[in-house]
């Protein structure tokens, strides 16, 4: 396993690769890793194959799984239930007189960023059913990610929001403040993808370490599973559906 490698990861999605275990065993198999919340650099940098492993949203893997350079590693869980799929919820504030999607034609729409399945995505499915584009038929408004998703609709800085049930769930008193009016079941979590200069023993070490790590408690996701095709088959079958930009 000699040699560096670039990992780029979004740091909106909890692998604590600054703490330990993961700094011993990233300088140990002389793994680099490159957080960072720019998504659209990673994008860039995983479409020039300039990053060795990617920890990226499944919706931002699907732009780019038909490129043999790159191959699944493994995939995240909820952290309610430890399956590899997820759900989203569109949420209101719990005065809204709004009841479906159809009711918030023009309202602001916080988001987190355009790869984000959950906020980005999840709404694009939804308004697929007006034959609209997410910002056609919402007013898009950038959010920090998660649980300030749900604040900013609360805050009144958002109408709506679509965001991870599991978020949603995980503040018992989001169900005081918000209403859940419509949902989008079948979503897959990110992926670790590695690209075709790692190594069978360097993937094996990557995925025997992503499989023993412990998300720490609040966690967005819960443990990791090896990648199977399948459990993102659904949701890209979903994603196929949209417009080229949703």
């Amino acid at each position: 396993m000699g040699g560096s490698s670039t990992f780029v990861l979004d740091a909106n999605l909890g692998l604590t690769v600054g703490e330990a275990p993961w700094v011993g065993f990233l300088a140990a198999a002389g793994i680099v890793a490159e957080p960072s919340t720019d998504l659209a650099a990673i994008d860039g940098e995983l479409a020039r194959h300039g990053a060795d492993l990617g920890f990226v949203p499944a919706a931002d893997y699907h732009r780019f799984a038909d490129d043999p350079a790159y191959r699944g590693l493994a995939i995240a869980t909820s952290s309610r239930t430890g399956e590899p799929v997820q759900s989203s919820v569109l949420v209101v504030r719990a005065d809204d007189p709004a009841t479906s999607t159809a009711d918030l034609d023009g309202a602001t729409l916080g988001y987190v960023n355009t790869s984000c399945s959950s906020s980005w995505f999840a709404p694009a499915l939804l308004t697929r059913r007006y034959d609209r584009r997410v910002a056609e038929f919402f007013t898009p408004v950038l959010v920090p990610p998660w649980q300030p998703q749900i604040d900013a609709v609360v805050a009144g800085r958002t109408r709506a929001t679509t965001v991870l049930e599991d978020v949603w769930a995980a503040n018992p008193g989001n169900a005081a403040t918000t209403r859940i009016v419509d949902r989008v079941e079948g979503l897959a979590p990110p992926v670790v993808v590695a690209r075709d200069t790692v190594d069978d023993d360097l993937a094996a070490a990557v995925v025997d370490q992503l499989l023993a790590w412990t998300p720490p408690p609040g966690a967005i996701y819960g443990p990791f599973v090896a990648y199977d095709a399948s459990y993102v088959a659904p949701f890209f079958a979903m994603l196929a559906s949209l417009p080229a930009d949703p």
